[in-house]
């Protein structure tokens, strides 16, 4: 391997020095060790006249290492100090080094092997890096081919290869690598031996080489790592263990990735076995799993799990299991641990249950606190195997021990059942009494579990967690206030029992509030928040539905509301449930201005949990004070702003609680202008809220169809359908704005760059066909014929283009814009749209029908009283309304010839054609027309068993009487029906 220029060294005076140099890159020499006075003396002109010139020959067969001479360098250094000018002469010459692989290692004679020997240690010592390059070489093939007599040797060598690899320059380092890995191949069991020994060298070997192999030079990394896993492969399964597991634990993460690569290479190896892993230490390598397992690096963490796979596949195939989870009393404990670090791995563990329930008996301490552990580790209160627990417990709860008591407690608070809790409460309830504070504690813990499963004993545990209340002990006041907590939430008749205590709590809670300092119960300069979250907390349960008791607590609420310092998330917390207290309490309105105002404060933080409960909060409590929350709206609408997604959803909930008349422009136009710069994500919802908000609270119409208008500009393609059919409604009904708002909608639509604005696209068209000026008929019909064509835009757009053309196309004069529109809605004949091929047939079909076409699509009247309007797009259906429309008008059927026949052709082809005749069926409903129809048949044959189908819109019904005759003669007489 060729040295890059980079790496071209120079010597200068024994001194090397990195120079790059434009000498074109060839094929360097093997740098093999060979005494020059042996090679002066073996009587080789040659090598002689060589030598002389400055030209060294290997010794082992390579080609000329090539020097500069003492004056060539004295010359250069001369060059050099003169600064004023460049060197002159020729390149000077240079030294490469490359790794010759074990192939290219000649043999070395028997009769030379002890001066060579010397040599090779001679190079090792030099100072000189290609003289020390040269040594490894040496080495190396001492090792290849006299391992024998390397293995003498090679614990006075290791320490200069060692000392090698540690060196800055790549190629030396590289070059002691290599030599390391074919330590390991060759001579395998010396290297074992230093390794077992506890040899510095090798322990500081094996070191170097992890960190080689992590480090970010290519040039060394690739040697490191084939050297590490030629020892994994070469040496002990035992020897390699000892070797990496104290580098388990470092705090480079490659290097534990690393690491645990080579375990498993071990590990999964064949020499491993059972035996190897116990003679390690089976606890020993499940810490290192452990840490693998929670392991930053993807490499551990993988190579851990395929380890543990591994350990446990090899422990069931050799029957070792038996180790793990013996009959030894000595180490049962021990060997129920390591079962539980199973189970927390997720592999069945049911076989150790017994064991865990035979630790629970034991007499032992020790054996308890591991056997209640693993009960309640492996065991839940749906094992069947726990009814066998009940009588140890029993033993235990009465035991002289406090610390044996307290684990049967805990483990009973965590897995009773409900025979548990009735055979063992009166245990519990005798605990309770205890004068030691330590099992006073655990015992109320124990009775909430109790509660839960056996909710008759509650009045037993009402007394016992009132008398809590007395112990100076915060710990123990602190779990009789929960367990009072539980019971007046799970049953409201013991609240009036529990309220005679509110006293002796308000009591406790002005002691921690101003009481001072104490180290013990101190939390970031806060006295027991838990103690005092827990009271607050108890206090707003009970005074819920009891004003009296609500004005006697109100005095230690504004205490604790003031006093408590607000800089400290610990302060923040006893706060927060201050204020939920006073919001629930009832008769301490003055207290909710302060409550609100606190709240608001906590909107100013940066903390996004502080934030979020408070805007929650504000939201479930803004109907009790809706005056005192409005101080806080400008923060409430910056907090829309923020950029966690939950806390400007919850914001602009806030926010529309908090509108009314009296502020709704203002916050409206505040929303309107973060639209322009919001997420996608969260525009839609915001341009919803804001549309319901403008249509709920709009007093002008004015003002609403102007901030709709900035609404549908700014993301008209997140507006509902719902929201612009309102707006449709409004305008509809503002008699003086529709020219207004015709004009505005439609620059605005005109000048609009989205062609994706749906919403503003609909109510612009809409508007188009009801309002428009003669003027601006050509843009209309630009803009038109660009929607009935974009497919990007929903097919409702079409429909409204459709009947827009419709509509407009009544009311020109111009022939020539008659003639242009019906043009386009002829095209959509062949829409690939059913809905937009039935619109463009409807008109199409009514269009030679003057009268019809224009009273179908005349003007809209005002739709007084109504807030919504259906799909304007449909208007060309009939409704039936109260205010009915005339159906014999809507048909072209007059008041002056309505006595009389009105006939029209509906229908011709080739084969048939049919008259409709409409007649007055003297009655007064004019929602009911009657007509008949007559059939003439255009061909030579005769019709036979015909069938007529007729479809009206759904608002309306059909029935068809049966025709006057079966068949049609041949250009006969009509058939009537």
């Amino acid at each position: 391997m060729v040295l890059t220029r980079s790496q071209r060294v120079r010597l200068n005076n024994g001194v090397s020095e990195h120079q790059p140099c434009d000498i074109p890159e060839e094929p360097c020499a093997v740098l093999t060790p060979k005494p020059l006075n042996q090679r002066l003396e073996s009587g080789n002109p040659d090598m002689k006249g060589s030598a002389r010139r400055g030209v060294l020959s290997h010794p082992l067969g390579g080609e000329k290492l090539s020097c500069r001479e003492p004056s060539t360098i004295k010359e250069e250094q001369e060059n050099h100090n003169c600064m004023h000018k460049l060197p002159d002469g020729g390149e000077p010459k240079v030294v490469e080094v490359t790794y010759p692989s074990v192939s290219e290692l000649a043999p070395i004679a028997e009769g030379a092997l002890d001066e060579f020997v010397l040599d090779v240690e001679a190079q090792l010592k030099s100072t000189e890096w290609v003289r020390v390059c040269s040594g490894m070489n040496g080495l190396r093939s001492l090792a290849v081919h006299q391992p024998v007599r390397c293995d003498s040797v090679v614990s006075s060598l290791l320490p200069f290869v060692v000392k090698a690899i540690r060196s800055p320059r790549s190629a030396l380092s590289k070059s002691a690598i290599i030599t390391s890995r074919d330590l390991f191949r060759y001579i395998p069991i010396s290297m074992a031996d230093l390794i077992d020994g506890g040899s510095t060298s090798t322990s500081l070997l094996s070191q170097l080489l992890l960190k080689a192999a992590s480090n970010d030079k290519r040039f060394v990394v690739e040697e490191a790592v084939a050297s590490l896993e030629e020892m994994a492969q070469s040496l002990s399964s035992l020897s390699v263990m000892n070797a990496l597991l104290p580098y388990a634990e470092h705090k480079n993460p490659k290097v534990r990735g690393r690491i645990m690569s080579l375990l498993l290479m071990v590990i999964g190896g064949s020499q491993c076995t059972a035996a190897t892993i116990l003679e390690v230490g089976l606890d020993r390598i499940i810490v290192y799993l452990a840490q693998g397992l929670n392991d930053n690096t993807a490499e551990a963490r993988e190579s851990s799990r395929k380890i543990t796979e591994k350990i446990l596949s090899m422990m069931r195939e050799e029957q070792a299991l038996g180790v793990i989870v013996g009959k030894d009393e000595e180490t049962d404990d021990t060997n129920v641990a390591k079962l539980m670090f199973m189970h927390m791995l997720g592999y069945p563990t049911h076989f150790g249950q017994m064991e865990t329930l035979k630790l629970v008996a034991s007499n032992g301490f020790a054996d308890k606190r591991v056997g209640y552990l693993g009960l309640m580790l492996l065991l839940d209160e749906r094992q069947e195997v726990l009814m066998l627990v009940t009588n140890s417990l029993k033993n235990d709860l009465n035991s002289q021990d406090q610390y044996v008591i307290g684990l049967a407690l805990t483990a009973l608070g965590n897995i009773c059942s409900s025979e548990m809790a009735r055979d063992l409460s009166p245990e519990v309830d005798r605990l309770l009494a205890s004068p030691n504070p330590y099992i006073r504690k655990k015992a109320a813990l124990c009775a909430r579990r109790i509660v839960h499963k056996m909710p008759d004993m509650m009045e037993a545990f009402v007394d016992r967690a009132m008398e809590q209340l007395h112990e100076r002990n915060h710990a123990v006041v602190l779990t009789g206030v929960t367990l009072m907590i539980d019971i007046a939430t799970a049953e409201k008749l013991f609240r009036a029992v529990i309220a005679q205590s509110a006293p002796l709590l308000c009591r406790i809670l002005k002691v921690l509030v101003s009481g001072g300092f104490a180290a013990e119960y101190d939390v970031n300069g806060v006295s027991d928040p838990y103690l005092q979250v827990k009271i607050l907390h108890l206090l707003r349960l009970l005074s819920e539905n009891d004003e009296s008791l609500g004005d006697s607590i109100s005095d230690i609420l504004a205490q604790v509301a003031t006093n408590v310092d607000n800089n400290k998330p610990a302060g923040n917390a006893v706060l927060y449930e201050c204020v939920k207290t006073i919001m629930a309490v009832k008769g301490i309105g003055g207290l909710r201005v302060l409550a609100v105002n606190t709240l608001g404060r906590f909107l100013g933080y940066r903390d996004n949990n502080m934030r979020y409960i408070s805007l929650s909060l504000l939201l479930n409590t803004i109907s009790e004070d809706p005056q005192a929350m409005q101080r806080h709206k400008s923060v409430v609408l910056e907090c829309v702003r923020d950029d966690d997604d939950s806390i400007r959803r919850k914001a602009l909930d806030l926010v529309f609680a908090l509108v009314n008349p009296g502020n709704a422009k203002e916050i409206v136009q505040e929303l309107i202008e973060y639209l322009k710069i919001c997420d996608k994500s969260f525009r839609e919802e915001l341009a919803d809220k804001t549309c319901i908000l403008i249509q709920k609270l709009s007093m002008d119409p004015s003002w609403y169809i102007d901030s709709m208008l900035n609404i549908l500009v700014e993301c008209g393609e997140y507006v509902s359908e719902d929201a612009c059919r309102s707006l449709i409604v409004t305008i509809l009904n503002a008699k003086d704005l529709h020219q207004y708002t015709a004009d505005k909608y439609i620059t605005a639509w005109q000048d609009c760059k989205e062609d994706s604005n749906a919403a503003l696209t609909q109510v612009s068209l809409w508007l188009c066909g009801e309002y428009i000026q003669a003027d601006k008929v050509p843009v209309f019909i630009e803009l038109a014929e660009k929607v009935t064509i974009d497919s990007n835009l929903p097919q409702s757009c079409h429909s409204y283009a459709l009947v827009a053309l419709g509509k407009v196309c009544a009311r020109t004069k111009s022939s020539d814009d008659r003639e242009k529109m019906y043009s386009i809605v002829s095209k959509m004949n062949k829409s690939i749209s059913i809905e937009s091929q039935n619109r463009s047939m409807e008109i199409t079909c009514l269009y030679p029908h003057k009268t019809i076409y224009d009273t179908v699509f005349g003007p809209i009247p005002a739709l007084e009283g109504m807030d919504e309007v259906a799909d304007p797009a449909s208007s060309v259906d009939l409704q039936d309304q109260e205010s009915s429309v005339d159906l014999t008008k809507l048909l072209g059927i007059d008041e002056a010839t309505q006595d009389s026949t009105s006939t029209f052709e509906a229908y011709r082809d080739e084969t048939i054609k049919i008259d409709v005749q409409f007649f007055d069926s003297n009655c007064d409903d004019n929602s009911t027309i009657h007509f008949s129809a007559k059939y003439y048949n255009q061909t030579d044959a005769t019709m036979e068993e015909f069938r007529v189908q007729a479809a009206v819109p759904k608002h309306m019904k059909l029935r068809l009487e049966a025709a006057s005759a079966g068949k049609i003669a041949p250009h006969s007489s009509p058939l009537s029906r």
